[in-house]
């Protein structure tokens, strides 16, 4: 029973290491929407694996564990405002699935709500911190070096909505 418990707690540390080096790096060059809906699809996907993961490990020990803070709260307000503004307003479609080039709405700010309520529900110690704070340097360093490449006109993977070409 305990090592299905450490299971489940490192497959949500995983998953939580697979958002901050993927979301920031994954993009489709031939798409139109290159960065947004991988991006979202991504953290979707991940997210549905850790509520699984995290109510399987609930159930596994015949309780339901949520820790709070007064974050808590703010985020809860703040989605309620979400939500409300999306019951009133005058073009509901737009409110919950967002314009076509920027997936913002109602169900987009419920997914990052439920991001930072799963990231809240791990214990985090030093270490944890530390490995969150590599991993997050390492995606940050390839997608900077990636930029540099393309500012000096080394562009690896070709973009279909890319038609500004340089002097």
């Amino acid at each position: 029973m305990k090592d299905r418990l450490n299971i489940a707690d490192r497959s949500l540390f995983i998953s939580f290491l697979i958002l901050v080096f993927f979301v920031p790096l994954v993009f489709l060059g031939r798409a139109y929407q290159s960065y947004t809906l991988p991006d979202i699809t991504i953290l979707q996907l991940t997210l549905a694996f850790m509520t699984v993961v995290w109510l399987s490990k609930n159930l596994l020990s015949s309780s339901i564990i949520i820790r709070q803070n007064s974050l808590n709260a703010l985020v809860f307000f703040f989605l309620i405002l979400v939500l409300l503004s999306t019951v009133f307003s005058i073009s509901p479609g737009v409110s919950i699935l967002g314009t076509f080039s920027r997936n913002e709405g109602l169900i987009a700010f419920l997914i990052y709500g439920l991001t930072f309520f799963a990231a809240f529900q791990f214990k985090w110690d030093a270490k944890a911190i530390e490995v969150v704070a590599h991993v997050l340097v390492i995606s940050a360093t390839i997608n900077a070096l990636y930029g540099l490449a393309q500012y000096f006109g080394y562009d690896f993977i070709p973009a279909a909505a890319r038609q500004i070409r340089r002097p």
